[in-house]
């Protein structure tokens, strides 16, 4: 019994079909046949019932179906465990993203991973940080860049730290209050971001809550909004700066929110291949940091 009669057939009763069968394995459809037929003599049972509509499992077949993916999955991980060995890392690596590459130094990132490790190919998925835990709780993400604290069940490496400022638009009035600011509209962000729950942190210091009126999840958004007048809201110093300098808004020189970006990951996974190899490439980029624990 060969792997690759496995896969044929896995990959035939997930199709029902020889041809569409044959297309997924990138081989001809009576290669298909001839692989089943061989796997069927050698297991002395019939794996599939043929019909003109296509080609659907045994009673058997049922039954050895999950066995077989069972044997796959378990071949690909001995190959992968070798691959680790030779220090050769393969495979789609998901790495949750904020919408500013930039500040990640992802440009850096990617291109040091295409010289050390050819292999791996990392998928980006941009959300706000919130929606990144979450996603990377639920194991649809190996890692992420997200701004503020981390969760139960996740490790994290501190990249930078970053502050939080409230910003104005650029017609207020020199020496606005926080009673005043808080007369206003504010330009918050959806449940879950940390722009809010650090927002909220703010207000329970300064022991009033403006009014919220938007919700955008979009930093530049927020930079447009506040530019053309309609509230105030929070954002990265950095792109403050650059929005005070650019005449789109004035930052208040009240109190800011001190937090921090990180790389996170699921805890007991970081030595994992594919995570391994990112924590890799970002202590090339970022310079060596020890992951901790929130």
């Amino acid at each position: 019994m060969e792997l690759y009669q496995l896969r044929t057939f896995v990959a035939v009763a997930r199709e029902g079909n020889l041809s569409r069968a044959a297309r997924e394995l990138s081989i001809s459809q009576p290669a298909v046949s001839a692989q089943v037929k061989a796997l069927e003599e050698e297991l002395g049972l019939a794996l599939f019932e043929r019909s003109p509509k296509g080609m659907a499992l045994t009673s058997a077949g049922t039954r050895l179906l999950e066995e077989a993916g069972q044997v796959l999955e378990a071949a690909e991980a001995l190959l992968a465990k070798a691959r680790s060995l030779r220090g050769v890392v393969e495979g789609i690596v998901k790495i949750g993203a904020l919408s500013d590459p930039a500040i990640l130094r992802l440009g850096q990132i990617l291109t040091i991973s295409q010289e050390r490790h050819p292999g791996l190919v990392p998928e980006l998925h941009h959300a706000t940080s919130g929606n990144l835990r979450t996603d990377l709780l639920a194991g649809n993400l190996d890692c992420a860049f997200v701004l503020g604290p981390s969760e139960e069940g996740l490790e994290r490496r501190e990249l930078r730290p970053m502050r939080l400022v409230v910003v104005l638009p650029p017609d207020a009035d020199d020496g606005m209050d926080w009673d005043r600011i808080c007369q206003m509209q504010w330009i918050g962000t959806p449940p879950g971001c940390p722009f809010q729950l650090l927002g909220n942190e703010l207000f329970k210091r300064l022991g009033k809550a403006p009014e919220r009126l938007f919700q955008v999840d979009i930093e530049r958004t927020i930079v447009e909004m506040v530019a053309s007048g309609l509230g105030t809201g929070l954002l990265r110093e950095d792109t403050a700066q650059w929005a005070q300098g650019h005449g789109k808004c004035r930052i208040w020189d009240g109190e800011g929110i001190d937090t921090g970006l990180a790389l996170l990951w699921r805890r007991g996974q970081g030595d994992a291949p594919l995570v391994k190899a990112v924590r890799s490439l970002v202590d090339a980029v970022w310079g060596s940091s020890s992951p901790q624990s929130p």
